[in-house]
């Protein structure tokens, strides 16, 4: 299983089967081979997770949801280093997906692997409705009915997705559009929003593919106050803390918006995406080893934020490991203990984001 969330939860993220079925362990050695034989992600990567969205969406169409979901699992058994192109296959494959009805039907088997790529990719189809009334009645049709939890974080996730494309590149646009939604997908819609910014691309896909109009650095505040509560939060830690982590000089970036972060009252959630993005910028992809673990830690740590939200920080180094291991493995056994240096009160909460990834997983497993 595969449940890394871009910070999903670190501050709480159908074709119709036809034909006769080519069985699933022809599904999973179909996707295994393409891995394989599409052009090399290290040198076209585009062309690669295309290439492997095309199978993936073959073995759909063959054998069902399931068996596209039992593939990618294979996949990253095999290989686990096919994580984030594995994420951007799902994409695509999700892409085919045409009515919300059979979007609504492939999420409900939604296991989260390969990032949850699948439904990411099959809610943001719905930016193909037009008409805005039409747009947030099939919203809320795919993603409402779903209990507040993982599942709908990442459909939300999808449906900003959706609006990224819907919003013509304004991301003001963009962020108002996520707080029309339902309170309780406005902040996985914000997660999107805050990539589709950072990326200054709506989306992946050839097709839908719209350039985001970049705002000055000056307005992020103004920015993620068009949206409130937990979507607010939200907002200053992934813009403010993590995705702008992979495109602004840190540390001088990072301590200048959390100090205007701290001023109107959200330094906490800044300062946990910040610490993210310093575990992030350092880890070493495919090395989960105790000693890299702890040694990634420790410096990520070592460099958070001085003052009151230092904690704050310490805890989204926390919550990065934690997804970090959790995008690579099949459960925490062995999962080193990188919080066991500090005193109390700050090792109960560095150990807060652990203990939510382990919760996660055994909702998606069980």
């Amino acid at each position: 299983m595969n449940a890394k969330v871009w910070l999903a939860l670190s501050g709480a993220v159908l074709m119709l089967a036809g034909g006769c079925g080519v069985g699933r362990e022809t599904g999973d050695a179909a996707l295994i081979e393409a891995n394989a034989t599409c052009p090399n992600r290290s040198e076209s990567y585009v062309e690669h997770y295309t290439c492997l969205g095309k199978v993936l969406a073959e073995v759909i169409d063959a054998d069902g949801p399931e068996a596209g979901f039992a593939a990618m699992r294979a996949l990253v058994a095999y290989d686990p280093i096919a994580t984030t192109a594995c994420h951007q296959a799902a994409h695509w494959a999700g892409r085919q997906v045409r009515e919300s009805g059979e979007i609504a039907e492939l999420i409900a088997v939604e296991d989260g692997t390969c990032d949850f790529g699948i439904t990411h990719g099959a809610v943001e189809n719905l930016h193909r409705i037009v008409d805005d009334s039409a747009f947030y009645e099939a919203a809320n049709l795919v993603c409402g009915s779903i209990p507040t939890g993982i599942i709908r974080y990442n459909c939300a996730h999808g449906l900003g997705h959706a609006l990224a494309i819907r919003s013509q590149g304004s991301i003001l646009e963009l962020m108002r559009s996520c707080g029309a939604l339902e309170a309780a997908d406005q902040a996985g819609c914000v997660t999107a929003a805050a990539m589709a910014y950072t990326s200054e691309r709506a989306s992946l896909a050839d097709d839908v593919a719209v350039e985001i109009a970049p705002i000055p650095d000056e307005l992020l505040g103004s920015l993620c106050e068009t949206v409130h509560g937990v979507a607010a939060d939200t907002c200053w830690q992934q813009i403010g803390g993590m995705f702008l982590g992979e495109i602004k000089q840190y540390p001088a970036w990072g301590v200048a918006t959390c100090t205007r972060a701290i001023m109107i009252g959200y330094g906490a959630r800044c300062a946990n995406g910040y610490g993210q993005a310093l575990y992030f910028q350092q880890a070493n992809a495919g090395d989960l080893s105790e000693t890299s673990m702890i040694a990634t830690f420790n410096a990520a740590a070592d460099a958070c934020l001085t003052g009151p939200v230092n904690i704050d920080c310490i805890v989204g180094v926390s919550g990065a490991a934690a997804s970090y291991w959790s995008a690579e493995r099949s459960d925490f056994s062995g999962y080193p203990d990188l919080c066991g240096r500090y005193p109390e009160p700050v090792q109960t909460a560095c150990r807060e984001p652990e203990l939510q990834w382990r919760g996660n997983e055994a909702f998606l497993q069980r």
